[in-house]
């Protein structure tokens, strides 16, 4: 949903909101949203270890995505319409697993770029990370299809190397308590961990029954302790 026009041109008032202007793509990828940012009044910073992503970054043309914040902000009454004039772009090659423009950022958009490392390597980026970033300002880190050990692993070390996680006791403890109930089959729908009705269900009601109770309550307590963190 962040990737929606809509979204990312609120997620660009909140970022103004918050004096939020110089911002760092690391491991951008083929992704257009540094150039996007850039053209909409931002100060980016794009980097990648390929030569080939730095050549589209470089000339990728996002004059479209332009015209469509225009047209939102035309229609925003809010106050926070983002600039909508150039900003500044600067897009090199770099390994951020090594140190990259110490205390330099605002935000740090890592997007689906620290999920394949090994633990070492990512506690090493997760450093990194952190050392560019001005203190108490945020970095987000998006991941795809991870859940359970590896969602562990990705927070512990984000925790480790000086991020706050949101929610991370809580969420690990939610993880946890599924795992421990040895059901194979959990599958979350809108964060409320449900059943797939598997063959051996079918002719079982009662273990169905059974289980379905026991992710009920579950899920009761971890809002319960959401409410009241």
């Amino acid at each position: 949903a962040f990737f929606e026009v809509n979204k990312l041109y609120q997620h660009m008032q909140k970022l103004q909101e918050h004096h939020c202007h110089t911002l760092w793509f690391p491991g951008c990828g083929f992704s257009r949203l540094p150039k996007i940012f850039a053209e909409c009044g931002f100060s980016v910073h794009a980097t990648d270890i390929s030569r080939t992503v730095i050549a589209f970054q470089q000339s990728v043309d996002v004059s479209q995505f332009k015209k469509q914040f225009q047209k939102r902000a035309h229609q925003d009454k809010s106050g926070y319409a983002p600039p909508l004039s150039n900003g500044t772009f600067e897009c090199m090659m770099h390994d951020f697993r090594t140190p990259y423009l110490d205390d330099c950022f605002d935000a740090i958009f890592n997007i689906h770029a620290l999920q394949g490392f090994s633990p070492t390597a990512m506690a090493r980026v997760a450093k990194v990370h952190h050392s560019s970033l001005k203190p108490g300002h945020t970095a987000y880190f998006f991941t795809m299809n991870v859940s359970g050990q590896r969602r562990d692993e990705i927070e512990d070390c984000l925790v480790q190397s000086g991020f706050v996680v949101p929610r991370f006791g809580i969420e690990k403890w939610f993880r946890e308590a599924l795992n421990d109930t040895g059901i194979s089959n959990i599958v979350l729908v809108d964060g409320q961990p449900t059943l797939q009705k598997t063959r051996k269900y079918r002719w079982n009601k009662r273990k169905w029954q059974a289980d379905t109770a026991r992710l009920k309550s579950i899920f009761q307590e971890y809002q319960t302790k959401l409410n009241t963190a």
